[in-house]
């Protein structure tokens, strides 16, 4: 833990130091984000009038965020998509160029509807979903630059893989089917699907 002996400004002794227990985060561009913990040191120097807060870790914080953004399910703002655009360094040009989109206008539209979703339908969601996916792993897991932790990249990869699963499963054509047989069980009393026997 750190040792304030001074304003981090001017270095006059005469600084109050506070660790608050939470903590509001402004700056980061998504609304409502609170710290907890003792992971904030707030400043405030008599000397030079000079007001500062440190995070610490705040690489790791911001990616943490990102990572709370792509674990999270249908419903994505426009602030959490121009937080993670700017996370993975690109231009809202750039953006649109990976989902496929001529119009650089169209993620602008769309990061102005603020903390309201994206779009109606999550359904509608899936490929830009996809493309923020791989553009975290790309950009921030497998960058120098990666601060998670073990147990946040196995969070990430777990998540990938089921999130892979699932579109996979969405997008499987499946067999013409005849009569839909249930049976129920008589340990639980509860209703499941008759595997079809081989053929």
């Amino acid at each position: 833990m750190e040792k304030w002996t001074g304003c981090p400004i001017c270095g006059s002794p005469k600084v109050r130091v506070q660790h608050p227990t939470r903590h509001a985060l402004d700056h980061c561009g998504l609304t409502g984000v609170i710290l907890e913990g003792n992971g904030v040191v707030l400043t405030d120097c008599d000397a030079c009038g000079e007001q500062t807060s440190t995070i610490r870790n705040e690489a790791q914080l911001l990616q943490c965020l990102g990572l709370m953004i792509i674990l999270s399910g249908p419903g994505l703002t426009g602030e959490e998509l121009g937080y993670m655009r700017s996370l993975c360094e690109m231009s809202q040009e750039d953006l649109a160029t990976a989902i496929g989109r001529s119009r650089r206008e169209t993620i602008a539209d769309w990061e102005a509807r603020g903390t309201q979703p994206v779009f109606r339908a999550p359904f509608d969601e899936l490929n830009l979903r996809v493309v923020l996916m791989s553009l975290f792993q790309k950009k921030v897991v497998e960058s120098k630059w990666c601060c998670l932790a073990p147990r946040h990249l196995d969070q990430f990869h777990a998540a990938r893989r089921d999130f892979i699963s699932r579109v996979d499963q969405m997008l499987t054509p499946r067999e013409p089917h005849g009569p839909r047989s249930l049976k129920r069980i008589k340990s639980s009393g509860e209703w499941a699907a008759v595997r079809k026997r081989a053929a």
